[in-house]
């Protein structure tokens, strides 16, 4: 076997005699924790236990202090333990769980089982021997909670659980279910990353747990049965929402989006046009149109079955996309829609692909560059990016819905008049559901 160069050979020794340093300079910093603590002078440094006196003397967090004093306590009852961790045989992090649960009758038999065992190995053989109390089970119980917050000034939103084991287990184990059968996307190919995970970057089973939970609030909002609760809603100024240089524009209830976010929403959602004056107050309220009507959805499902991306299977939760946008004169009829799948309308919005129909009405998919996409893992050369032919709006233009012709109309003129788009999306349309239903007013809402 092939040893590798000296120097590659003289790093290794090296490594693995500095490792048996670190192990002892380890094991002596705890023997000396548990002496001082002997003395019990914690409190006269302004500090509440040992743990705490711990953490503000090294800088590291209460959590970890805590566990270093457990550890110092105990292996001054496990000598076997002890004298492996001084000599390199056993790192500092299988000492930490081993205190957990070792006893001076099992120290030997353990100290011997953890040096061929790894630290995930013996964390769950702690795990499951500190079986928690009836106290202890209600205390985490009382404590679990869900937190979220704005991040990145608004343009993101961060979200934190605390959650008894088995709730958790719970929560895991429906997010891996469902991220299982989400569309793969193209630019989300597995990477090295993935495998080990970027400093500060998820890997991409992290970024599908996500889409999962996104996935599995949308499932929620479109199983409410009050279509106005269930609601999202944004504020888009018609000159944000049409220029490519616009602002960003405002979610209900906090956070901002990108102009082409909001133009991906509104693809397929809920309008309201709300006129303001000078000073921006709201003076009139035009009534709710839907940009594709329950009629339109139940051709374009018969005709796509579900989402065109090559190879993606979703058939719910789908939006239809408007190939040339109905604010750019694109009318809203068959020749001009196709069903996505909510990651890969993304890819149009947000990631410059683009989407045209055929002269037999399939959908083709290309890559910004004006590759062709097909399914699977090759691509095939086709034709660069172009506008949607010129026949996309005359077949079938004799029924475009009339709420379309309003909503054409209004574009042209909205900007002079200062108008504010009101868009609201609506999770139960992408679920399949094509029923008519009369547009409701928007009670209540805040412009």
């Amino acid at each position: 076997m092939d040893e590798g160069p000296p120097r590659y050979q003289e790093l290794t020794a090296r490594i693995g005699s500095d490792h048996v340093s670190v192990c002892a300079s380890q094991r002596d910093l705890l023997a000396a924790i548990a002496e001082a603590e002997t003395f019990c002078r914690w409190e006269d440094d302004g500090c509440r236990d040992m743990a705490h006196w711990v953490s503000t003397r090294l800088g590291i967090t209460v959590t970890q202090a805590g566990r270093w004093v457990r550890a110092a306590r105990a292996l001054g009852l496990l000598p076997h333990i002890d004298r492996a961790f001084a000599a390199g045989e056993l790192c500092l992090d299988k000492v930490l769980e081993l205190a957990r649960f070792a006893t001076p009758a099992t120290d030997a038999a353990l100290a011997r089982w953890a040096r061929r065992s790894s630290v995930t190995v013996i964390r769950n053989r702690a795990d499951k021997e500190n079986r928690a109390s009836v106290d202890e089970t209600k205390d985490i119980h009382a404590r679990r909670c869900v937190s979220w917050w704005r991040a990145d000034e608004g343009k993101a939103m961060g979200l934190s659980a605390y959650l008894p084991a088995e709730s958790g287990a719970e929560v895991v184990r429906a997010l891996d279910l469902i991220a299982a059968d989400l569309p793969e996307c193209p630019d989300d190919e597995p990477s090295d990353d993935d495998v080990f995970g970027g400093i500060g970057d998820p890997t991409r089973a992290e970024r599908r747990r996500a889409d999962a939970l996104v996935m599995l609030a949308s499932q929620t909002l479109a199983a409410d049965a009050d279509k106005g609760r269930a609601m999202v809603v944004i504020h888009a100024p018609l000159a944000d929402l049409l220029s490519p240089d616009g602002r960003g524009i405002g979610v209900d209830g906090g956070g901002v989006v990108h102009p082409e976010v909001a133009r991906r929403m509104c693809c397929d959602a809920r309008i309201q046009t709300v006129i303001e004056n000078g000073d921006g107050l709201p003076v009139g309220i035009g009534r709710v149109s839907r940009t594709i009507p329950g009629w339109l959805r139940r051709l374009l499902i018969e005709r796509d079955g579900g989402c065109t991306f090559p190879g993606c299977s979703a058939t719910r939760y789908l939006d239809g996309h408007h190939i040339q946008w109905w604010t750019d004169g694109g009318p809203t009829c068959l020749d001009n829609l196709t069903l996505t799948c909510g990651f890969h309308h993304r890819l149009v919005h947000e990631g410059n692909w683009t989407v045209r129909l055929d002269e037999r009405q399939r959908a083709e998919w290309f890559r910004p560059d004006g590759t062709r996409y097909e399914a699977g893992s090759a691509t095939t050369r086709g034709p660069t990016r172009s506008p949607p032919p010129d026949a996309a709006g005359s077949e079938g233009s004799e029924r475009d819905d009339p709420s379309e012709e309003v909503l054409t109309e209004e574009a042209g003129s909205l900007e002079a008049l200062g108008l504010t788009l009101f868009v609201p999306s609506d999770p139960s349309e992408r679920n399949g559901d094509v029923r008519d239903e009369e547009p409701r007013a928007f009670a209540g809402a805040a412009f």
